[in-house]
Order: C-alpha cells, then structure tokens, then sequence
C-alpha cells in the first residue's frame, strides 16, 4: 500500500512517481527549474528545458517549486 503524505501545498500524494512535463514550444530558455530541481529537469543542447526523470516523494516539493516559479508556465507535473 503506498504511502500518504501532504506535500509543501497540503495535497496528499501517494508516494509515487509523478510525471513532469515541459511543454517545449512556449520555454524561454531560462534554467530557472533545472536550477531549482535538477533531480527533473535539464536543459538541452538548444538551451531548452525538458524533464527527463520522474517526480518523486523526495523531489516533489521541489518539482512543485520549479514549476510554480516558471515564467512562462510551461511546466506540468501529472500523477
């Protein structure tokens, strides 16, 4: 049985792996969530962002950071 927990926004999450999604087309290039949460997100060879591992429960809150403080609001994060 998974285990629950709240996260920093006071959801209750199941402990498990949580998709992360950049959508590629809108990024500016900024770095700011692969700074926040590199465990998710890179940046590629053109200088854009993409999410190239699952979000976790220990990286979760910081996912969540990422995507809170994009600029653009291109990241998505999907149970």
């Amino acid at each position: 049985m998974p285990h629950l927990r709240s996260n920093k926004l006071g959801l209750i999450t199941k402990g498990e792996n949580m998709e992360a999604s950049v959508d590629r087309s809108g990024c500016i290039g900024c770095g700011l969530c692969a700074e926040i949460c590199p465990e998710v997100f890179k940046l590629d060879e053109e200088g854009l962002a993409f999410a190239y591992a699952k979000v976790t429960p220990e990286n979760e809150d910081n996912a969540i950071d990422a995507r809170d403080s994009c600029p653009v609001s291109v990241i998505s994060i999907d149970e």
